[in-house]
């Protein structure tokens, strides 16, 4: 084989062959101005996948011994040969002439290579040693193999996952875990960061090489983090448990512009009274039962799942005081894992949620958090017209904090009512405030009129 396929750094071998420069051209074309709106070629986009838009097609073989290296490079060869003559196709270009009599002469020198070691280039995959490398699965297999082991994931979670694979596939193709390299993922990392940050449902669909060509104010560096840290879980635990991968190609790649301490433009902020207004008077509960959704997050301080999991017996009277009764009963998840006491406001009565409840059997609200989070959001920017990035839907339960701290409730009893962590070890000591107690306090949370 020419040494341009087969290179040596170190002790290991890769696969290199160098793009046509009709077909970059093309590739870099078709990646950059096509129609938003075409119809998708899967196989098009699987064989861009595998070229990539580097000038080599490049691949780690995995292996010290040089005969076993160029026998996989020879099988990477002929799936290169596949996609470049694919593209040619698809492109309209025209191939280069091969030898004489259409044969290709790399090929033929593959196989006199091989022949004294009786591996035809035809069946060399029943001769050569079966390796540990040779069942690795698919990018594809990965996520449900990781998702097999930990079933405990809240479907939200898994929804983050699935969309950060699906990119990433989209962007690599659906390539051999062994074949993932650094460079993906450092592509990866480029391109998820000019991901818009508002998308309709139908262009979240679209594949990553569309996506990032929509435009618009892009997600922020932690949401960036979300997603490779939804690919790093994983590929660690391929490399751990499974053992199919030597190193994690994640390792070492930082999000740009990602700090733990967010900058004040990137911090939630409370809804002002001007807000509650406008978003009150825009809800209305008895014509769409989801509008108790952001209602009795405003008026409980409780996280957007916890609300949507909520169901009728969950709703509790303990003596003259009604309460939701946060708990992990019957696949239920609460973030600090404790069940919880959160007293229903007075306001909350008035506005009629108790009849509400009365009137429902099994959940409250049928659907996901994730599914509400977005369709809030939604809310906000066309129907309330706020349109601030720093205004969502967990921005209720900074209001209600605030609200409370305005009407002179001690943190502790915030803390309890809204399940956040004691600040320090001595005010976990005991079992907290009474749910009476509590109660007594939220009923002096004075929300605006």
């Amino acid at each position: 084989m020419p040494r341009d396929y087969l290179d040596r750094q170190g002790d290991a071998y890769y696969f290199r062959r160098i793009v046509p420069k009709p077909l970059r051209e093309a590739i870099h074309k078709h990646f950059y101005e096509s129609d938003l709106n075409a119809p998708r070629d899967e196989q098009l986009e699987r064989a861009i996948g595998f070229v990539g838009l580097s000038q080599k097609v490049t691949r780690t073989l995995q292996t010290t011994d040089r005969r076993e290296a160029r026998i996989l490079a020879a099988d990477l060869y002929a799936e290169s040969e596949r996609a470049f003559q694919y593209l040619y196709k698809a492109f309209r270009l025209t191939p280069p002439q091969r030898g004489r009599r259409g044969r290709n002469p790399v090929l033929d020198q593959i196989v006199i290579k091989h022949r004294e070691h009786a591996v035809l280039f035809a069946d060399y995959r029943a001769h050569r040693p079966r390796k540990r490398y040779d069942n690795l699965p698919k990018l594809s297999e990965c996520l449900p193999d990781f998702l097999a082991v930990y079933t405990k994931l809240g479907e939200s979670t898994k929804l983050e996952m699935s969309r950060a694979w699906r990119l990433l596939i989209d962007l690599t193709g659906n390539i051999p875990v062994e074949y993932l390299k650094p460079d993906h993922i450092l592509e990866y990392r480029n391109k998820i960061a000019q991901i818009p940050r508002r998308r309709s449902r139908e262009q979240d669909k679209l594949p990553l090489s569309r996506l990032v060509q929509l435009g618009g104010d892009t997600i922020k560096p932690a949401t960036q983090r979300k997603m490779m840290s939804a690919v790093t879980v994983v590929l660690d635990h391929i490399q751990a448990e499974r053992r199919w991968l030597e190193k994690n190609p994640c390792k070492g790649i930082k999000i740009i512009g990602y700090t733990k301490v967010r900058s004040d433009d990137e911090r939630r902020r409370s809804f002002d009274p001007g807000h509650l207004e406008q978003i009150l008077g825009k809800l209305d509960p008895t014509r769409d039962p989801l509008h108790w959704i952001p209602v009795v997050a405003l008026y409980s301080g409780m996280r957007l799942s916890e609300i949507v999991q909520l169901d009728h017996s969950d709703i509790r009277r303990i003596g003259d005081d009604w309460f939701f009764w946060v708990n992990t009963l019957r696949g239920k998840r609460v973030k600090t894992k404790v069940s919880r006491w959160v007293p229903v406001h007075p306001n909350l009565i008035r506005r009629g949620f108790l009849t509400f409840v009365d009137g429902c059997k099994g959940r409250l609200f049928e659907i996901s958090a994730d599914a509400y989070s977005k369709r809030f959001g939604r809310f906000l920017d066309f129907e309330v017209n706020l349109g601030d990035p720093q205004l969502t839907f967990h921005s209720t339960r900074h209001t209600f904090k605030d609200i409370g701290r305005n009407s002179d409730v001690p943190e502790s009893v915030l803390d309890r009512i809204t399940g956040h962590a004691p600040p320090n070890v001595g005010s976990a000591y005991g079992e907290g405030n009474s749910p009476a107690s509590l109660a007594r306090w939220m009923a002096k949370i004075n929300f605006p009129a």
